[in-house]
């Protein structure tokens, strides 16, 4: 605390962010450098070592910003740390667990952080919505902080994590089993409804032909009865007649066979 106040002093400032990070450019240091710039009573230490830090030397000396660089700290130097600052900042998009932010809650510490999924989802139950920004937003970045410092002024439990609803690492473990274990069913659930469409699609060229094959077969069968169905009508119509014709003929044939039979007999002398 003593090193912060002559620190605080020393710059002019009012009050003091802490970042704990690996200095490379995916840790968005830069914008936290940026915001710094419309935040004029904020003097930031930065934790840890890293590729980048030569470069965010040179950009905070360019921009006239009070940043002190502290290197790698482990043990009672970086608890010291965390219990100094005012509010603490992550400006990182691209953490996967944000170790960083788990140690400032367990110091109690406020903290602000950008609007991306690992933070909403592991921090939003328990901390004030406010306390996230929109990423790619210098002055929602700044305003966020602001928020935060002035609640930490005031000295208002509003903006402090919520330790009620902190979980265990117990608890924490079992809930992150139960989450595999329903993605590993809706998986197993996606994969038989897959299957099963791919059995569909297999099957569907064969009940096409057996589709048409029933469809002609049906034809078939309906011109066999038509056909069926008209041959009584055709022998009503036509076997009669000629059957009559036949009998006129066998009539004419034995009317003259008898008018033969009737002529006299000539004599011969």
């Amino acid at each position: 605390q003593a090193c912060k106040q002559a620190y605080l002093k020393a710059t002019g400032k009012k009050y003091l962010l802490l970042c704990v990070s690996r200095l490379s450019p995916e840790k968005g240091i830069e914008q936290l450098l940026q915001a710094m710039t419309i935040m004029d009573n904020c003097a930031l230490w930065l934790v840890g070592d890293g590729p980048f830090r030569q470069d965010l030397e040179q950009q905070a000396l360019a921009l006239g910003l009070p940043v002190k660089f502290w290197g790698y700290q482990s043990g009672d130097a970086l608890h010291s740390v965390y219990s100094a600052g005012d509010c603490f900042v992550c400006p990182s998009l691209t953490e996967t667990f944000g170790q960083t932010v788990n140690e400032a809650l367990a110091m109690n510490m406020r903290v602000a952080l950008p609007r991306v999924s690992v933070f909403t989802e592991a921090y939003g139950d328990f901390i004030t919505g406010d306390a996230f920004w929109d990423p790619f937003h210098r002055d929602a970045m700044a305003a966020s902080i602001q928020t935060q410092l002035e609640r930490h002024a005031k000295q208002s439990p509003v903006g402090r994590p919520d330790r009620s609803k902190l979980k265990t690492w117990e608890a924490a473990c079992e809930s992150l089993l139960l989450e595999y274990h329903k993605a590993a069913l809706d998986a197993q659930a996606q994969y038989d409804q897959r299957r099963v469409e791919k059995k569909v699609l297999c099957l569907l060229p064969f009940w096409f032909v057996l589709t048409a094959i029933l469809s002609i077969a049906v034809l078939i069968f309906s011109k066999i009865v038509l056909l069926v169905d008209s041959i009584p009508k055709f022998a009503q119509q036509h076997l009669p007649n000629s059957l009559e014709c036949k009998i006129h003929k066998a009539r004419i044939l034995l009317s003259g066979v008898g008018q033969q039979q009737q002529q006299p007999e000539t004599k011969v002398n």
